[in-house]
């Protein structure tokens, strides 16, 4: 058996770059195409998403409430990347503290799911009303 991770890395860093930049044609290179990320609560941003378009709309919600993502640390497994995350922000008088991880399953050098677990869920709700 050889050792994946550091592949299952790399698809996570390019995949967080496309993202982070809004860039779908990079973001579809790394993606299955029914790609899905789950977040908790409900609000704006809260549900299941898929698809490049939509987690593409999802980032740029999060971008355009000034949420300034801090990575803390990446676990990476065989088939999968944890990122642990501080968000933080202030936007229209509210303001998000919060911890955030990411668990992106990778597949055939693709990120296939992406599942967001948020310290503060209520609180992240209010934040992006």
């Amino acid at each position: 058996m050889t050792d994946n991770t550091q592949n299952v890395l790399e698809v996570a860093q390019r995949f967080a770059a496309a993202l982070l930049s809004l860039n779908p044609d990079a973001l579809a290179k790394v993606s299955a195409t029914d790609v899905s990320w789950s977040i908790a609560g409900t609000g704006r941003i809260a549900g299941v998403h898929r698809g490049v378009p939509a987690l593409v709309a999802v980032a740029r919600t999060v971008r355009d409430h000034g949420v300034v993502v801090t990575v803390e640390n990446i676990l990476v497994g065989r088939d999968g990347v944890l990122a642990l995350l501080h968000e933080s922000g202030t936007h229209e008088g509210r303001t998000l503290d919060a911890q955030v991880a990411l668990a992106l399953k990778i597949t055939d050098q693709l990120v296939i799911d992406v599942t967001g677990y948020i310290s503060d869920v209520s609180a992240y709700n209010q934040y992006l009303q």
